[in-house]
């Protein structure tokens, strides 16, 4: 265990910091202070060093820190929900917080957290973490769209809500067009879609090449080829409905190529739209499966579409890096 010791002036109240290495994760030490979580993820009695308290956050990704007692021997573990704290003085306790976040799901995979759920990753070093769902099979996906029943309303989203995301990362929710950029301009990204038709059948799309550029030039999609899977929606668009290219619109921001709007057509999902499309996963969720129209389903040419009669029930977009 490696320990580097520093000094740092919080206030009037000098403060002993430093680092310490465990388990393959480095944790910012404070003495005399503690975080106050408005939730933990346990409280343990008898632990007999800070260390200890330390190990058994070091092998939960979804730990962010700890809170040690040495006089109590007490240990609590602080969710990765807490990527803030409210820090009070107090000299009975001491703080150690994971400096280091994982780049990506796929990162949390290759040390060995195999277990779907939600973590936080920070894909680049310079920005905040945040949280994001995982999909642990097959190599660690980092999922920035889920939908399955309904809760949470896709169209008629605006510009802002796309941006910044919106429902919860642990059920429906799409990511946020920001947060997406940052994962795919931090390495090379291929995107997998889950597809669950009416019948209750899973069928799935990869592509290689997947990323969107900033706000300043509209999320601008770049997606490549097929890889792999049981459907090609993308590859069955016409010429006048690609999505490759294309920039992001929704019900506020008009950048598609039709002379009227097509955000407006299709319920207002925001969506990357040509002239308009054949793919559209962010429609109005349709509860019996049935296609109503552009304005009222979740569509996918080779499975739901006018072609079929049929809306989509379930869909993940999820992304993952090139190793």
């Amino acid at each position: 265990m490696a320990v580097i010791f520093s000094i740092i002036l919080i206030g009037t109240l000098q403060v002993l910091s430093h680092c310490s290495n465990i388990d393959r994760h480095t944790f910012q030490l404070f003495k005399k202070k503690r975080c106050g979580a408005d939730t933990i993820l346990g409280s343990f009695s008898n632990i007999r060093s800070q260390t200890i308290c330390l190990g058994k956050c070091a092998v939960l990704a979804e730990c962010a820190g700890v809170n040690y007692e040495k006089s109590s021997t007490t240990c609590e573990l602080i969710p990765s929900s807490e990527i803030t704290c409210s820090y009070t003085a107090d000299t009975g306790w001491n703080h150690g917080y994971k400096r280091q976040h994982n780049q990506d799901c796929r990162a949390l995979w290759e040390n060995n957290f195999t277990q779907d759920g939600v973590y936080v990753i920070r894909p680049d070093p310079n920005q905040s973490a945040f949280n994001a769902y995982c999909d642990m099979q097959d190599g660690g996906w980092t999922v920035i769209q889920r939908r399955y029943d309904g809760s949470v309303e896709f169209h008629n989203q605006n510009w802002t809500e796309y941006k910044n995301g919106f429902g919860n990362v642990s059920t429906e929710h799409w990511l946020g067009n920001d947060l997406i950029h940052l994962i795919t301009e931090s390495a090379n990204y291929d995107i997998k879609f889950d597809l669950m038709t009416p019948d209750n059948v899973w069928h799935h799309a990869t592509y290689s090449n997947f990323s969107i550029l900033d706000e300043a030039a509209d999320y601008e999609l770049s997606i490549g080829p097929s890889i792999g899977g049981t459907t090609d929606g993308i590859g069955a668009s016409g010429s006048n409905q690609e999505l490759n290219g294309m920039k992001f619109s929704t019900v506020d921001v008009d950048n598609d190529l039709l002379m009227g709007m097509c955000a407006k057509n299709y319920g207002g999902a925001g969506w990357w739209y040509h002239s308009c499309t054949a793919v559209n996963l962010n429609g109005r969720y349709s509860t019996d499966g049935v296609y109503y129209g552009d304005e009222h389903a979740i569509k996918w040419r080779t499975l739901a579409s006018s072609y079929t009669g049929e809306s989509l029930m379930a869909t993940t977009m999820k992304v993952k890096r090139k190793a």
